[in-house]
């Protein structure tokens, strides 16, 4: 049950792990299984992973640092001075903060249904970083403060077709647009979905073939 309540939660790299055992299976080596993968909107980093990345344990030792959003990547100066040490003899270290809690988590559930009238009906299911994630069926969705809505892309290939701006989890790609786009309407569509920020911009996207 406390990992489904996100306990034993971990940043590797850029993704946060949630784990259910460690076991010392070497000097300084922990095995972690009964793993949930990509929380808290970290899904797009599940296939990045390199040898020797940070590893950091989400406990109470953590201490927290606020800052602005006008702060993303701008590098700071920090001195962590150990127990024993002093301010003046502590090397400093520069730390970029990058924000990623400010970018829009990847949405879910696409779907494209082609109608009879050869219009294309896309819709996904919607996340939201801070109060329901789309996850939970019964629970109430709460718009973030900075969203802005969502971007959908059509593709051709690496070229963008049509980029459109919507206010709700659907579009409708018409007969008539996809005449004016390709010349001929679609049998199969490749679509890029983005939650939007009003602080970032467009967030990590969801891309699917109907």
């Amino acid at each position: 049950i406390d990992l489904y309540n996100d306990s034993n939660r971990c940043m590797i790299g850029s993704e946060m792990i949630a784990f259910g055992t460690a076991t010392l299976i070497a000097a300084d080596t922990y095995e972690l299984t009964h793993l949930l993968r990509g929380r808290q909107g970290t899904d797009w980093a599940i296939g990045t992973h390199v040898a020797e990345e940070p590893f950091i344990l989400l406990n109470d030792s953590l201490v927290e640092l606020p800052y602005d959003a006008a702060d993303r990547a701008k590098p700071v100066l920090y001195k962590v001075v150990s127990a024993g040490s002093s301010l003046d003899v502590t090397t400093s270290s520069t730390i970029t903060p990058y924000g990623i809690n400010f970018v829009p988590w990847t949405q879910m559930n696409p779907a494209g249904i082609k109608q009879t009238n050869n219009d294309w009906e896309i819709s996904w299911t919607e996340r939201n970083k801070f109060a329901g994630d789309g996850l939970d069926d019964y629970r109430e969705i709460i718009k973030d403060e900075d969203w802005a809505g969502w971007t959908v892309v059509i593709l051709d290939g690496a070229t963008q077709k049509r980029v459109i701006n919507v206010q709700k989890a659907s579009y409708t790609y018409k007969a008539a647009d996809q005449l004016n786009d390709w010349g001929v309407v679609q049998g199969n569509i490749t679509v890029k979905i983005l939650g939007r920020s009003k602080v970032v911009g467009g967030g990590y996207s969801l891309e699917y073939t109907f």
